[in-house]
């Protein structure tokens, strides 16, 4: 596994939970920007980015940048509008994204993704998808 993440805590915590699970030396993960950083050619089977959409700006780039390091498939949530979306807002005093499920598929399709293999799955607060290349 190979993760990037732009939040120093988060890659320590990554770190941490693979050390306590017995699986640190099959794990990797950098502090970086997934958008800008350098994979040196190297694609993945799966990517995955849950809970990250509500925090990128960037929501297409980091759709096409997916598309392009994964050879199957790869999944990612989505947060809806609402009061759970309200109060996160508020509480966190920073930029927060949501989507609407059209916006999602059409996200999906701009990054080559066909409908037909696009699975969207309704969760709590939103979506998950499995997009298949």
């Amino acid at each position: 596994m190979f993760g990037v993440d732009f939040a120093q805590h988060m890659v320590d915590y990554a770190k941490q939970t693979c050390k306590d699970e017995g699986v640190a030396d099959k794990c990797e993960f950098v502090l970086g920007d997934v958008l800008t950083y350098d994979f040196g050619g190297k694609t993945f089977d799966y990517s995955c980015a849950l809970g990250v959409f509500d925090y990128i700006e960037e929501a297409q780039a980091l759709v096409n940048r997916m598309a392009s390091l994964s050879n199957n498939s790869f999944m990612a949530s989505w947060p809806e509008n609402g009061l759970r979306m309200a109060l996160r807002r508020y509480r966190y005093t920073c930029p927060l994204f949501h989507y609407t499920e059209q916006q999602i598929k059409q996200l999906h399709y701009n990054a080559g993704i066909k409908p037909e293999n696009l699975e969207i799955i309704r969760i709590g607060g939103g979506w998950a998808t499995v997009a298949k290349k």
